[in-house]
């Protein structure tokens, strides 16, 4: 059974009970564990082959927008519709059975 592991970031060194859940995961002989993530940090020896980075950039606009709306306590949803592509095509070419989100 795939099982799509989702967070910020991976790698790091703050994260590293997440490295080993799925470590864990992946290491089981029912499960086959891939991730997902915005940032895929290497440098602390946290190697995983099933590793798909999408960066998610925001645009100047949008963040100078979100900054001025902050502060009269308002929020507006924006959508990354280049993330969501290269999401979704990660999301299908695996085919999960399970999405665990951290954080």
């Amino acid at each position: 059974m795939n099982i799509l592991f989702f967070s910020h970031d991976f790698g790091t060194i703050t994260t590293t009970f997440i490295y080993n859940d799925v470590i864990s995961v992946h290491n089981s002989m029912s499960f086959n564990a891939h991730y997902l993530c915005l940032k895929y940090d290497k440098k602390n020896n946290r190697l995983f082959e099933n590793v798909n980075e999408i960066p998610f950039y925001r645009n100047r606009i949008e963040t100078k927008i979100r900054r001025v709306l902050k502060q009269y306590n308002l929020y507006f949803n924006y959508k990354n519709r280049a993330f969501k592509t290269q999401a979704q095509a990660v999301i299908n070419k695996i085919q999960p059975k399970i999405i665990h989100c951290h954080f």
